[in-house]
């Protein structure tokens, strides 16, 4: 929640995103969605920050589909999870905007899922001892226009997308 919480933090939301599953290319899973069944059945590779740390994803799916994923590998950042599932029959679960990115370069195709998932909302948040730390202020501006920019980035490749799909249309 933006502003402060209970413990001295401060906290700004400067995102939100869909998170979607990635495969290798060539999985033999059809089309581009998953359904709750086939998600519960594979093979996962997880986002784990810290050893023994549970990502809020992870809990939900807990408290949500009463379901641990069976997890053949862990590794400790999202960037990381796209090159982990080339050449397997493995799924990953990671943010939309970084399944993209990495699709652009590996053999990794993007999965919808058929089934409600959480979304994703990346904040920031910094004690509030250091409000008034220039330095920090600054840094802290530059984060948040950054985010920003993501979202017009996403609505300009979205609209020439949709102006080269409209051109390539024969007229009727």
């Amino acid at each position: 929640k933006p502003g402060e919480d209970p413990q001295g933090q401060q906290v700004v939301e400067l995102f939100a995103d869909r998170l979607v599953c990635v495969v290798a290319a060539d999985h033999p899973l059809d089309g581009g969605r998953i359904s709750l069944r086939t998600f519960k059945a594979a093979e996962h590779v997880l986002f784990q920050p810290d050893p023994g740390h549970m990502i809020a994803f992870d809990l939900w799916l807990q408290q949500n589909y009463h379901f641990e994923p069976a997890v053949r590998l862990v590794l400790p950042s999202y960037g990381a999870l796209p090159h982990a599932v080339v050449g397997t029959h493995r799924i990953a679960t990671i943010p939309e905007r970084l399944a993209h990115r990495f699709a652009q370069h590996l053999p990794i195709r993007i999965l919808r899922p058929q089934f409600r998932m959480p979304q994703l909302n990346e904040i920031m948040q910094w004690h509030e001892a250091h409000t008034a730390d220039a330095g920090l202020a600054w840094l802290r501006g530059m984060i948040v226009d950054a985010a920003r920019s993501l979202d017009t980035a996403a609505d300009q490749r979205r609209g020439a997308a949709k102006t080269r799909s409209e051109s390539q249309q024969e007229p009727a």
